[in-house]
């Protein structure tokens, strides 16, 4: 009996570890790399278990009893790595929340350690029959503790995956699909095992059902050609867009950007993912996340970098329906070249405006001393003075024609300043 439960747990064991190899190979595919870590304990797992059937000696069971547990800890935190990551969520495992999140999977090993001092976690008796031995346990408070933990993890993870189910297309239904009947399989199990329902004579399975959990999860996830394709295909159309994306979570913090938005922005990429948009633009408050989460906001900035200063139009989009409110992405488009000519544009416009009312004022000023000089000639009659008048009539019919040529210009003037909607006042 004791060779067959052996053998069974060695082979659990190296099918997870190739299970975690294949799926480490994969690295480009979400949730590859916490799936994979995930894998190599549920194999210690077994391989603990498996180390503990082989002897019969109490001393040695009692040693190698507690090894599983130091495996079983970690493996729920590493179940919801996986769905984080999977699901796009990765920007939440930063080093806080992972630190937080191993609190209880760290001090139960602790308890465990100690266990011998206090009994917290687990009280053992050897029973053997036949030359077959095995140990009877009883749980101690700690147990419950970690046990309520892991279950609540576990169904954390559960949640995101829903989440992410709802508003998924059809094919990404399937995946999903596949990783939660991969995860519900050790779970329901181990809540049969847990409660006592399962037959007395039965040790706990639960490192097996996480290798079938990981075997439908592999086939699902790793194998479906969907899963290399669309992390591909995404990073190939996000690298070669012409216009700047970043893409950041609910929260404003930075995931990834691609090449052109690194050129418009003169900075690169690693030192700026994991920051919040906030810290990148002192345009765009903490507060204003929410209205980029909700909906389209267009804003244009300005940004000094090493190449100057630049007019950047930035807009925003959600990456979900508002009432998933996953993320968004802010599209940005150098408008330096085209503010720079509105600017010549305007400035043209406003010396026009100037040399036309300079115009004015010069006709002013000719006429009247042109009308002084007619007023004079005409006191007495004489040829000299003859030519005089018809001189100041030509120059009179001059600066009429230059009048009308006002008018028109003034025309032109008040044409382009509505086209181009300039403030020629200013």
């Amino acid at each position: 009996m004791n060779s067959i439960l052996y053998l069974f747990l060695i082979f659990t064991s190296l099918i997870s570890i190739l299970i975690a190899y294949l799926s480490a190979s994969k690295k480009h595919v979400l949730g590859a790399v916490p799936f994979s870590v995930m894998m190599v304990f549920v194999s210690f797992w077994s391989l603990f278990y498996a180390i503990e059937f082989n002897f019969s000696s109490y001393a040695l069971m009692m040693l190698f009893n507690v090894f599983p547990f130091f495996a079983g800890a970690f493996v729920p935190c590493l179940w919801l790595c996986f769905v984080l990551d999977y699901t796009g969520r990765k920007s939440c495992l930063c080093l806080r929340n992972l630190a937080f999140l191993l609190i209880i999977p760290v001090l139960t090993v602790a308890v465990i350690l100690t266990n011998g001092y206090h009994g917290l976690f687990v009280n053992a008796v050897y029973l053997g029959v036949s030359g077959f031995g095995f140990i009877s346990l009883f749980f101690g408070p700690w147990y419950y503790v970690y046990i309520f933990y892991s279950y609540l993890i576990l169904s954390l993870g559960f949640l995101f995956l829903l989440w992410t189910y709802i508003p998924s297309p059809r094919h990404q239904r399937v995946q999903i699909s596949c990783v939660m009947s991969g995860g519900l399989i050790p779970f329901i199990w181990n809540i049969i095992f847990v409660t006592g329902s399962a037959p007395d004579d039965l040790f706990d399975l639960t490192p097996f059902f996480f290798l079938l959990a990981g075997i439908l999860i592999y086939i699902g996830v790793f194998r479906v050609p969907l899963a290399e394709v669309i992390p591909e295909a995404y990073k190939k159309v996000f690298r070669s867009m012409i216009e700047g994306v970043i893409v950041a979570d609910r929260n404003g913090i930075i995931i990834d950007i691609n090449p052109p938005a690194e050129a418009v922005l003169g900075i690169k990429s690693k030192n700026v993912v994991g920051l919040r948009v906030s810290d990148i633009f002192a345009e765009f408050s903490e507060d204003m996340t929410h209205d980029f989460n909700r909906g389209d906001v267009r804003e244009f900035i300005d940004w000094v970098c090493t190449a100057g200063k630049k007019y950047i139009l930035v807009r925003s989009a959600p990456l979900e329906p508002e009432e998933f409110n996953s993320g968004f992405i802010l599209l940005l488009r150098d408008k330096t070249l085209e503010f720079e000519s509105h600017k010549r544009e305007k400035d043209s416009l406003v010396q026009i405006e100037k040399n036309l009312e300079q115009l004015a004022i010069l006709n002013d000023h000719i006429r009247n001393p042109l009308s002084v000089i007619v007023g004079i000639s005409s006191l007495a009659e004489s040829p000299a003075n003859e030519e005089i008048l018809r001189q100041a009539d030509e120059i009179d019919r001059i600066i009429d024609e230059l009048d009308n040529h006002y008018l028109k210009s003034d025309k032109v003037r008040r044409v382009l300043k509505n086209h181009y909607d300039l403030d020629l006042d200013d």
